[in-house]
């Protein structure tokens, strides 16, 4: 029986083409440093499909929306530590851009669309992992941040905010996977520092009965903050318990009613 769940893995690698290498100025730790390092190694993991990205979001940032020309647009032009990616006269004429788009963006839309339209998928989980303080450009720079961030597009509480449109995941089923974590010991914010970003927007409004939800993890879970060193023994830990926390949303969703037949693909 099939997964249920969808993984989306946007930001996962740091590879560079060798056509776009030497227009950046960015050195390779800055370029390692915007990969969401943890995301496939504990994400990965889980028995379900995952859509990974193969390049840097540095190339094109597959959680933006195509038309997003801004700073951290679909082709970013600063990182979150404030600098700039292209070297002087570098950055794309939008030839390049739209040529990106078609090579980077679009194969992975395409295989993530497809895969949420399967009638075995009733959730994706849209994953990211971010740095444990606040970097420069972030909206709560400087700020210690909670272990978990779960974003549906809503306000603080979870609900939905007018001014945003419709939330990707609602709000008792926002709240279970909340309590969910907290109850393995994660702390959990809603919608802070982000509120979500084009994937699981995009995706959490395409069919009435199917939700997304953008989940962060704070490296600090498993890596030093000042070296950025990984523990292997932390990262299995958190596997461990990962494993266990989507085990019981399934549960929770075919006790509640909410999809139907889930039981035997948890098993």
């Amino acid at each position: 029986m099939k997964s249920p769940f969808l993984i989306s893995l946007p930001h996962c690698s740091s590879k560079i083409p060798d056509d776009i290498a030497a227009a950046l100025a960015l050195d390779e730790n800055k370029i390692q440093q915007s990969e969401d390092f943890g995301t496939k190694e504990i994400f990965g993991s889980l028995p379900a499909p995952i859509i990974e990205a193969k390049f840097s979001r540095l190339v094109v940032d597959l959680n933006r929306n195509p038309d997003n020309t801004g700073a951290k647009g679909v082709i970013a032009k600063t990182d979150y530590s404030g600098q700039q990616i292209y070297r002087p006269g570098k950055y794309p004429d939008q030839e390049t851009i739209s040529h990106l788009i078609s090579r980077y963006f679009k194969p992975f839309h395409d295989k993530l669309e497809n895969s949420f339209a399967s009638s075995d998928i009733k959730f994706l989980f849209d994953c990211h992992s971010l740095n444990g303080i606040g970097p420069k450009d972030a909206p709560d720079a400087g700020k210690k941040r909670k272990d978990i961030i779960l974003s549906n597009n809503g306000d603080l509480n979870g609900n939905p905010d007018h001014k945003r449109g419709p939330v990707s995941c609602p709000f008792n089923i926002l709240m279970f996977i909340k309590s969910t974590f907290e109850n393995h010991g994660f702390s959990v914010s809603i919608n802070h520092p982000y509120r979500g970003g084009f994937i699981s927007v995009e995706y959490g409004q395409k069919y009435s009965l199917k939700h997304a939800l953008q989940i962060e993890m704070n490296q600090a879970l498993y890596m030093n903050l000042e070296d950025k060193v990984p523990d292997p023994g932390r990262i299995k830990a958190i596997r461990l318990e990962f494993a266990d926390i989507f085990k019981e949303f399934a549960e929770f969703l075919y006790a509640d009613g909410v999809y139907g037949c889930l039981k035997p693909c948890i098993s």
